[in-house]
């Protein structure tokens, strides 16, 4: 998230910065870069397979306008299971038969 890569990257930056009271990109990126070295040197925290499995992970608002153009897609989308009241992030998980009108949608029907 943090590096220059940015094909097949679909993130809500903008609630990414305010979940985790983070200013601006830059100052993510340096959080970022710290905190998985920390956690690589640690190796205790387990991983959450919905950040690399999921097609895209935001807001339920947020990935509703994705799936606006692409019938059933909002049927993927569900809570991460955390605590709703405190933050509303969902995955957007949809079938591979689904994926490629996704893109396509999302790059304007090419």
């Amino acid at each position: 998230m943090s590096g220059a890569r940015k094909r097949y990257r679909i993130i809500d930056q903008e609630r990414l910065l305010c979940l985790l009271s983070v200013e601006d990109m830059e100052s993510f990126r340096h959080w970022h870069e710290a905190a998985i070295a920390e956690q690589c040197a640690l190796a205790e925290i387990p991983k959450e397979p919905h950040w690399s499995r999921a097609f895209a992970v935001g807001s339920r608002t947020w990935l509703e306008d994705i799936v606006k153009t692409v019938p059933r897609a909002a049927d993927y989308i569900t809570p991460t299971g955390r605590d709703p009241n405190v933050d509303d992030t969902c995955v957007l998980d949809p079938p591979q038969s689904l994926c490629r009108r996704l893109w396509d949608s999302l790059a304007g029907g090419r």
